[in-house]
């Protein structure tokens, strides 16, 4: 058939018809003889239906890839009508020989399946999914993929005062026609973000964020989605309400919220360095009702030194070698600067020589004598070693000091101290009992 034939049926619209037995039977008036004039009826209208979604998924993958190499799936999903599709869902059980990488956008669902929840979507909405997976044998992969959508109409019948076939009450001698009471359009969701967080944070410490989306308008929000994404540098560590991680976004899926209504998740995670780390956050309802939201902490390093002193041998007699190990720790999350180590051998002994050997001596007390080493910067989680060794020449109850100073420690409060006692013997190899029962501070 073609178009002319389609626009002459068209014009048999407004037409009369001969009406008969069937509607087979029927045949336009004036046409066939036969057709009793009696029988002509005007055609009713024909109601023109909105048009129906029609929802296409297409997948591109490479038809052939070597064992152990990333897949990558694209899923290309359409909406080819004009009619919106409700609730679309495309759902990915995983093969049993394919190991999940990574997609975006992110999953909202991963057990027992794959699945991205897209809402609405309106007539001639595109939408793209990449999928990474990675092979686990050496078998082909055979990876189906479906979508889901729903369909639905509303309709409205407006209903009159008076009942079918009597006649309305007359008014000044004209017919008083029923009010009809105009139907209020559908009030729609409105949607608010507001985040709570710490404005400052030491590095690698935990830091806690509520985030609240509120419905403040007078609808229905429905299949609430709200999203988190993280900054650079940043590890996540946990998030309420069954929020699901990936890569670098948290996710949850609130369903729907009612008018006034409210809801509250968690989100915890860490910043692997100092500097601003900004969280973005986002709120997503039917109908492309949405609002957004940010919150920046700056994450400062926190300093730590640690002082570990040490003699590797006790007692020592007179003319025998010992050392002293000098280790400073930097468990916070800044750099120690200009860290000086001040170690004081003790009378009873002499400097033998130092590890590194370049140390500046210094002032020598009644005590003994004084040498430094440094200064050194000392970076996070690192640290830093000396030893000292020395030679005993007298008997007696000897101490070894260090003093540790640095940018990051309060002067007011003095350096750090450490203290080693150790007991030297005389040639004659006896030890003193009351050295024997001196207990080490």
């Amino acid at each position: 058939m073609n178009l002319a034939f389609w626009a002459k049926m068209s014009g048999l619209i407004s037409m009369f018809w001969c009406g008969g037995a069937s509607m087979q039977s029927q045949v336009p008036c004036g046409q066939p003889a036969g057709c009793p004039l009696a029988s002509c009826q005007t055609a009713p209208l024909v109601p023109l239906d909105p048009p129906a979604p029609m929802v296409t998924l297409k997948v591109r993958v490479p038809a052939n890839s070597m064992p152990g190499k990333e897949l990558e799936y694209r899923y290309f999903i359409e909406n080819a009508s004009p009619g919106d599709a409700h609730h679309v869902i495309v759902r990915n059980p995983l093969p049993a020989n394919v190991k999940f990488f990574r997609a975006s956008p992110a999953p909202h669902q991963m057990d027992p399946e794959l699945q991205w929840h897209l809402g609405t979507m309106h007539g001639g909405a595109k939408c793209e999914i990449s999928l990474i997976v990675l092979p686990t044998g050496a078998d082909d992969i055979k990876n189906c993929v479906r979508i889901q959508y729903e369909h639905g109409q509303c309709v409205t019948t407006r209903l009159a005062q008076a009942p079918p076939g009597a006649e309305p009450p007359l008014h000044d001698g004209k017919p008083k026609m029923p009010k009809v009471e105009a139907i209020p359009p559908e009030k729609p969701a409105k949607l608010k973000l507001t985040m709570e967080g710490p404005k400052d944070r030491y590095a690698n410490m935990p830091a806690r964020y509520f985030i609240t989306v509120t419905n403040t308008g007078k609808g229905l929000a429905t299949n609430l989605l709200v999203r988190a994404t993280l900054p650079e540098k940043t590890e996540f560590i946990s998030a309420s309400d069954d929020g699901v991680h990936l890569m670098s976004q948290v996710a949850w899926l609130l369903k729907d919220l009612e008018p006034g209504a409210k809801r509250t998740v968690e989100l915890n995670f860490k910043s692997q360095g100092t500097g601003q780390r900004c969280v973005k956050v986002s709120a997503l309802a039917d109908g492309g009702v949405s609002d957004q939201g940010e919150l920046c902490t700056n994450f400062a390093g926190a300093s730590a030194l640690l002082l570990e002193l040490f003699d590797r041998q006790d007692p020592v007699g007179i003319g025998r070698d010992a050392s002293y190990p000098i280790i400073v720790h930097n468990t916070g999350s800044a750099p120690m600067t200009n860290v000086l180590i001040r170690a004081r051998v003790p009378k009873e002994m002499v400097l033998a020589r130092t590890v590194p050997a370049d140390h500046k001596l210094a002032e020598r007390a009644p005590q003994g004598q004084w040498l430094i080493f440094g200064p050194a910067t000392v970076e996070p989680g690192s640290k830093t070693q000396f030893e000292v060794f020395v030679k005993a020449v007298a008997a007696g109850d000897a101490r070894f000091r260090v003093e540790m100073t640095a940018d990051q420690l309060d002067p007011a409060r003095g350096p750090v101290i450490g203290e080693e006692p150790t007991t030297i013997y005389d040639d004659t190899g006896k030890i003193p009992v009351k050295m024997l029962s001196r207990k080490k501070n």
